[in-house]
Formats: structure tokens, C-alpha cells, sequence
């Protein structure tokens, strides 16, 4: 048990590392949009919150989606929250 313990822990560094590195490489405003995606945030709040217009929203955020090979704001979230 021990040992499985340890390597899913390791294969848990490794996700949020992988992530990490990811997000990383994006350009910080892709970022600030996509970590408000991954609060739950409608573009039009993302928006407000950026002083963005909500088509400009829209393309960082498929800006985004096409960096990270996601399909969706689920999948750009649980990216997100695996690199926390």
C-alpha cells in the first residue's frame, strides 16, 4: 500500500508539474482569462473583471483551447486546477 501510495503521489507531481509548465507558457493575459474559467466565470463577467470586451474574451480564450490542445472551458479548467 505504501508504495502505491508513493507513486500515485509521484504521478500527481508530475501532472501538476506538466500543467504548471503548460500554463506556463502561455501569455499572461491568456492566463489571468483561463484561471477565471476555472473559477466558473461567464465571459461577460471575465470581461468586467479585465476590462476586456466579451469578444476579446473569446479570443484568448481560443487562443488558449488551440496552445493547450483543449476542446472546451471543462477541459481548460481541469488544467488549471490539476497544475494548483
Amino acid at each position: 500500500m505504501v508504495i502505491g501510495d508513493a507513486r500515485s503521489a509521484a504521478d500527481r507531481r508530475e501532472v501538476v508539474n506538466t500543467a504548471g509548465r503548460i500554463l506556463a507558457s502561455l501569455p499572461p493575459r491568456e492566463r489571468d482569462v483561463l484561471y477565471l474559467v476555472a473559477e466558473g466565470h461567464s465571459n461577460a463577467e471575465i470581461g468586467e473583471t479585465l476590462h476586456l470586451s466579451e469578444a476579446t474574451v473569446k479570443g484568448y480564450l481560443s487562443s488558449a483551447f488551440a496552445r493547450l490542445g483543449v476542446r472546451n472551458r471543462v477541459e481548460a479548467a481541469l488544467l488549471v486546477w490539476q497544475a494548483r
